[in-house]
């Protein structure tokens, strides 16, 4: 019996080891004449972030790697990137699914350095990385260049890393495939699972891949207990770090190495009996998304402000008439009061041509049990991005969620660092004192958020850590 447990055990260790090997893989000859021209290319080059699945063919990741650091003069054993003195301290490194390799040059072939997936150390909390079929990672070997500890010789592996990375990039955008150059990873683990030396010195990746097309989607449905709630999003772009205050550099290339997204969200609520918009945006594509949940304008039966800022109260009015004509506009009170007195044009022409259906309200603390609006709706305080700033907490049998308006504009940075104000804020330090209560709150009582800056599909849920708070999208 023990030597047939015994035969059974090294049968099945020769299994495992078998399923846990990767076998070197042979290069096709790189394809020379492929690619538009030069000019061409680096008028395409961009960034790109949204990568189809689908594995790369074996000339495409031939070629990617020939054009990466591949020889291109045999006779002379020159590379397609030049090096400080021609020492080559650069390595390839391409992690896929399967495992990772090591690119070789002198073979043009890709060596087995570890087994298994190790793309979510490349992504390092950006989901989009572990979709691209390949990660290029960019490697120096000090060594090769001098003293690993000089900063000349760091200096100079940097600079040659660089050189690699916008070979790539300009290769992508020659033959039309998706890259973003990154230097976000996770370091410390990516050297122990390949096993790097101390001389070797990670600089930057490339996740690689076909381009996925954008889905053309605005809308996001979410229940609420009986509730619906439908995110209608519009004006997605580029946002600009400029509008942070107290971000350092170090911060902002730790939490936004690759910029981050601007949106501007409004909400439909829908309970069984009515349909409540939450703010209603700069109205750019507003109509178009109620209208694809067969929603005409006048069943609208109330508008929930937030604040009166123009990215939340421009889809009201068209033409100077009422966008919603059945609709209720329920204000702050604060809020009013702030931007009644001013000069602001907008805000005082949808007071005035909603002037009949205002309701004012006072927002309720944080904690109280006040239903101050409608059944399972609240409004509650969360002031100094404006006077008046009000979240809305929505609460359906056991199901709550919180609509925070504008608590964030950044929010991979603000949630982390909930210390770092926004421009827009018209008292900063109470905007970040209101951040810091209502996302601790929200924490605390495992409360689903959704916010007007939030990138889609918006809502998600808060966990602390640590000093700051991880946003987890839904």
């Amino acid at each position: 019996m023990k030597r047939i447990l015994f035969i059974l055990f090294v049968f099945n260790a020769c299994i495992m080891a078998s399923a846990q090997k990767i076998e070197p893989v042979k290069l096709n000859t790189p394809d020379k004449t492929r690619g538009t021209a030069i000019m061409k290319a680096l008028s395409d080059r961009h960034s790109e972030r949204n990568f189809s699945e689908k594995k790369l063919s074996l000339q495409d990741l031939s070629d990617l790697l020939w054009a990466a650091c591949g020889i291109n003069r045999p006779e002379k054993g020159m590379i397609t990137a030049p090096s400080a003195m021609n020492r080559q301290d650069i390595d390839v490194y391409a992690v896929m699914e399967e495992g990772t390799y090591l690119y070789d040059p002198k073979l043009h072939e890709l060596k087995p350095v570890a087994v298994g997936d190790l793309r979510h150390l490349i992504a390092s909390g950006q989901d989009f990385v572990k979709k691209a079929p390949v990660s290029l990672l960019i490697v120096s070997e000090l060594s090769r260049l001098g003293n690993a500890d000089d900063e000349g010789t760091r200096l100079c592996g940097a600079m040659d890393g660089g050189i690699v990375s916008q070979n790539i990039s300009l290769f992508c955008a020659g033959v039309g495939l998706a890259t973003v150059p990154r230097v976000t990873m996770n370091k410390a683990e990516l050297i122990k699972a390949l096993n790097l030396s101390p001389t070797q010195l990670p600089i930057i990746n490339h996740p690689v891949g076909y381009s996925k097309p954008a889905e053309d989607k605005t809308v996001f449905t979410f229940n609420v207990g009986q509730f619906k709630l439908n995110v209608l999003a519009e004006k997605m772009g580029a946002g600009n770090p400029k509008i942070l205050i107290g971000a350092t550099q170090e911060l902002i290339q730790k939490h936004l190495p690759n910029g981050f997204q601007s949106q501007i969200n409004a909400f439909l609520l829908q309970t069984p009996d009515k349909n409540i918009l939450i703010d209603a945006g700069l109205g750019d594509g507003l109509l178009k998304n109620l209208k694809s949940l067969n929603v005409a304008p006048e069943q609208i039966d109330a508008v929930l402000l937030t604040h009166l800022h123009g990215d939340h109260i421009g889809g009201l009015l068209a033409d100077g008439k009422k966008v919603f004509p059945s609709a209720d506009l329920y204000i702050a009170k604060p809020e009013y009061d702030y931007w009644i007195k001013s000069d602001n044009k907008l805000a005082h022409n949808v007071l005035d041509v909603y002037k009949d259906r205002i309701k004012l309200f006072m927002p309720e603390a944080l904690g109280s049990k006040k239903q101050n609006l409608f059944s399972g709706i609240q409004g509650i305080a969360a002031y100094g991005h404006t006077p008046g700033h009000t979240a809305y907490l929505i609460e359906s049998g056991a199901s709550r969620l919180l609509v925070w308006g504008d608590l964030t504009h950044v929010t991979a940075i603000q949630m982390p660092h909930p210390e770092i104000a926004v421009t827009y804020d018209s008292d900063a330090k109470q905007a970040v004192d209101s951040r810091r209560k209502i996302l601790a709150f929200a924490a605390k009582n495992n409360i689903p958020v959704a916010g007007m800056h939030v990138a889609s599909p918006a809502i998600g849920d808060i966990k602390a850590d640590g000093a700051g708070y991880v946003f987890q999208p839904k």
